[in-house]
């Protein structure tokens, strides 16, 4: 009996060995590619963020024409008031892109520890076929 249940989860281990290297090595480069295109479209928001605060800064400040209309009219304040429209969503969306990345990044690394806290579920899963309502105890 007790060889059968070593058997047991020598199978078990062995299997589960099997799926946690063949998965890994099919994510790995899932992930890494989605982390690449992550940093690209982070790269192109920032790039637009930096433009459009540098055309500001000239719209309001570039030259003795548009530092006389800014004392005279609010000429300035609207083209603050317009970039700060336009950069609102885009620094949300490079907050959004930054947390992606952290998430694709805590993926990768915690991968073994989140497949070690299926083994069980994979072991019952393997010995007890058709019984998928049990999975979870």
């Amino acid at each position: 009996m007790l060889t059968k249940l070593h058997k047991k989860e020598e199978h078990a281990d062995n299997a589960f060995l099997e799926f946690s290297t063949s998965t890994q090595n099919k994510l790995s480069p899932i992930l890494l590619a989605i982390k690449a295109i992550i940093l690209l479209l982070k790269k192109y928001v920032n790039d637009i963020i930096r433009t459009i605060n540098t055309s500001k800064n000239v719209m309001c400040y570039g030259g003795l024409p548009n530092i006389v209309a800014s004392i005279f009219t609010d000429y300035d304040e609207n083209i603050k008031n317009g970039a700060e429209l336009a950069l609102g969503p885009l620094k949300e969306i490079s907050l959004t892109l930054e947390g992606l990345k952290d998430a694709i990044e805590s993926l990768g690394e915690g991968y073994p520890t989140l497949l070690n806290q299926f083994k069980p579920y994979v072991d019952n899963a393997i010995f007890h076929p058709g019984q998928y309502q049990f999975v979870h105890q």
